[in-house]
């Protein structure tokens, strides 16, 4: 976040010093209405789950050297992919200043589905150890969601002849995510097992914070081409950490971050508007 907050202000300098320009470069006018696509490349936060030997240290004794997530399928995160996007917005000049209001969507490839992976291990060697079987585990950081709604503003300035460079804020909205109720099953030496669904634990925030800075060229009066950088923020998500839970016999969360970073370039068509 520290690392946002640095780019956000370089930019916002950027805009400041270009302020002082001279009022006689705003010859064009971006006022109007327009369609804008994009396609780039995309990060997200790296989370994973914590080392093996955090479990062995709790008493975990995995089959046959598995560790965790070894038996069906550990399931391999993705932290980085293309991203592409297609909006509608509109600007309003006045004098040397320019704000606007933008939506999109936007399809961003940096997930992969949870594994819904099955795990049996036992509490340490001792002469008839208890047994756990722990199902429905996330593997992949609980999050499948690569689709995004997003509404912001854009304010800034015009640079030389057909240019502007600015500033981006609003909302996004995770159109669709989801997560998993794991279980986990005790099975002592001597008595019947029992399974406990831990439902309820894993949440997921929907809405989140984007900010952004770009540049926009105007190559006629009604095509422009735009590139720039966009952040999303949605905090921490929360996960139930059923190995955990299974040798501390309560509850055990985990909470992952989840905000990523896209750059991209894009054509936008201004259909109405305009004037000089």
């Amino acid at each position: 976040m520290k690392k946002t907050i640095r780019l956000f202000a370089a930019a916002a300098l950027v805009t400041g010093i270009t302020i002082s320009h001279d009022a006689g470069a705003a010859s064009f006018n971006w006022s109007g209405w327009y369609v804008t696509g994009s396609a780039g490349y995309g990060w997200r936060a790296k989370n994973s789950y914590p080392p093996d030997s955090y479990y062995e240290g709790l008493g975990a004794n995995f089959a046959g050297g598995s560790g965790y997530g070894g038996i069906s399928g550990g399931g391999t995160a993705r932290f980085e992919g293309a991203a592409a996007a297609f909006g509608l917005g509109y600007n309003y000049q006045f004098g040397s200043f320019i704000v606007g209001a933008e939506y999109e969507f936007l399809y961003a490839n940096l997930q992969t589905d949870p594994t819904r992976a099955t795990n049996a291990f036992t509490n340490n060697g001792i002469p008839y150890p208890t047994g756990y079987i722990v199902q429905n585990y996330d593997t992949v950081n609980g999050d499948s969601n690569r689709w995004y709604g997003i509404a912001r503003l854009r304010g800034g300035v015009p640079i030389l002849d057909r240019s502007w460079l600015y500033l981006s804020a609003g909302a996004a909205y995770r159109l669709h995510y989801a997560s998993q109720d794991p279980t986990v099953t005790v099975i002592p030496y001597f008595l019947p097992s029992t399974t406990t669904t831990y439902s309820g634990y894993n949440k997921t925030h929907a809405w989140g914070l984007v900010l952004g800075a770009g540049i926009e060229h105007a190559l006629t009066d009604n095509v422009f081409l735009r590139a720039e950088w966009l952040h999303m923020d949605f905090g921490q998500d929360t996960y139930l950490d059923p190995v955990a839970t299974a040798l501390k016999s309560k509850p055990t969360l985990l909470r992952f971050d989840r905000r990523a970073d896209i750059i991209r370039a894009g054509l936008t068509w201004r259909f109405y508007g305009g004037g000089y």
